[in-house]
């Protein structure tokens, strides 16, 4: 899996292109290519997670940390399955005013088979309820006292 933190300023509102593509060598056409339609904001919040990391194997309730600078504090935490089906979500707290802080809480998205799913963090914005600043990494879920994480 692809990931990485591309961090950005604008002083204005702006659409934009996100291009993500696989190339067999230098001066081979793109395999494959992603194009992603985006909304830049000047003074545009951020949501980092650090728990869990890329390509983790977690079993039972699934610890979610990072470090945010959101409005009103306010983190949404959620597990989808790869499909998007929501499997489990909750709300926490972080930083505001500029101030980044930790934020930490468990989900426990009570599975009873292995499955593949992804971890994510946003903030809600209070000005249109889009999503802001939505990380995602994909995990391998397990039920708890799985013997794939001992």
């Amino acid at each position: 899996f692809f990931h990485s933190y591309l961090r950005f300023e604008v002083t204005e509102e702006i659409s934009a292109t996100l291009e993500l593509y696989e190339a067999a060598a230098v001066d081979q056409p793109p395999i494959t290519k992603i194009v992603i339609p985006l909304t830049l904001e000047p003074g545009q919040r951020f949501v980092d997670l650090n728990q869990p990391t890329p390509g983790s194997k977690v079993c039972g309730p699934v610890l979610v940390q990072g470090y945010s600078n959101t409005f009103e504090a306010n983190v949404a935490v959620e597990i989808v399955s790869r499909s998007g089906a929501g499997l489990a979500f909750t709300n926490t707290l972080g930083g505001n005013f500029g101030v980044y802080r930790q934020f930490s809480t468990y989900l426990d998205p009570g599975l009873s088979t292995p499955t593949a799913a992804l971890v994510g963090a946003y903030e809600v914005s209070p000005r249109d309820g889009m999503l802001v600043d939505h990380v995602r990494v994909p995990v391998s879920l397990y039920p708890a006292g799985s013997s794939a994480c001992r």
